[in-house]
């Protein structure tokens, strides 16, 4: 039902001198493959779901939607070069996608240029909607910010920086650096010479590297361990981390759990992992 809402807003830029027997183009942007593929296949999967709501009821003001669909392999720069051609060419109304922040940025840049809505399907970074946010940019999901302070307040109380070192695996774009500020500043963790970082490559972050990352983990024994990944490299990162020991000597923490990534990793792997969902039927 969320997404047939969203999908109406393109009402407000359609002329309605223009409604006639012609379909509506909406654009999709999001990962086909790739580290986020997962998010991507949800996404369409979500797609699907509310242009058959729609079509049940005879459209809007009786016009079917044809949706265009580019893959966005997590790279703003092809991104941008995909929005592009979806409106300038294919002439959508409306753009949907996302997963990665550093993609949802830049096509939010693009599409106020271009006076084209936005709906930013995944992205968590504060920037989105905050520093680089655009008035036709729209999200629905929370951001670092708010799943920072929401886990952030839980670490504090469970596991004091006083008292608890904290160390950060963190994916080296928007997204995984205010995850890593957010849950930061809420936890008290904001000392770097105490809570040390690592950085790694994104996208394209190897196996050898997480296990690079991990070792270093082991090496270094915080209390927590906070893994600032999404999509198939979280997986990898807490598959190798559970595979070396790590989670019977300290704390594993990740940002975002998705259904979709925590069925894929396995539940013997998940276990014992802490991180934030947004609301979830299934939860009381």
């Amino acid at each position: 039902m969320k997404l047939s809402f969203i999908f109406i807003m393109i009402w407000l830029i359609i002329p309605c001198s223009l409604f006639a027997d012609q379909s509506i183009k909406i654009g999709m942007n999001y990962p086909q493959t790739g580290p986020y593929m997962l998010i991507g296949i949800d996404q369409e999967r979500g797609a699907q779901l509310a242009l058959e709501e729609i079509f049940a009821t005879g459209g809007i003001l009786g016009r079917q939607i044809e949706i265009l669909r580019k893959n966005s392999k997590s790279n703003p720069d092809l991104s941008a070069l995909n929005i592009i051609e979806l409106i300038d060419q294919k002439k959508v109304k409306m753009i949907f996608g996302g997963s990665s922040s550093s993609v949802a940025i830049r096509t939010s840049e693009i599409c106020q240029k271009k006076s084209t809505l936005f709906m930013a399907t995944v992205t968590s970074a504060n920037a989105t909607t905050g520093k680089r946010g655009h008035r036709h940019t729209f999200r629905t999901c929370y951001s670092a910010w708010m799943g920072g302070k929401a886990l952030g307040i839980y670490l504090k109380k469970k596991f004091p920086s006083e008292h608890n070192r904290y160390f950060f695996i963190v994916a080296n774009y928007s997204w995984g650096r205010s995850a890593e500020k957010s849950i930061r500043k809420f936890s008290g963790a904001e000392n770097k010479q105490i809570h040390k970082v690592s950085y790694t490559k994104f996208p394209g972050a190897s196996r050898q590297s997480f296990i690079n990352k991990m070792k270093l983990a082991k090496l270094l024994k915080p209390d927590v361990l906070v893994l600032c990944h999404f999509g198939a490299d979280m997986t990898e990162g807490i598959s190798v981390a559970t595979k070396l020991g790590l989670k019977k000597d300290m704390h594993v923490v990740v940002p975002i759990l998705e259904l979709s990534i925590c069925e894929t990793t396995g539940p013997e792997i998940m276990e014992g992992i802490i991180g934030t969902s947004d609301f979830n039927w299934k939860v009381p």
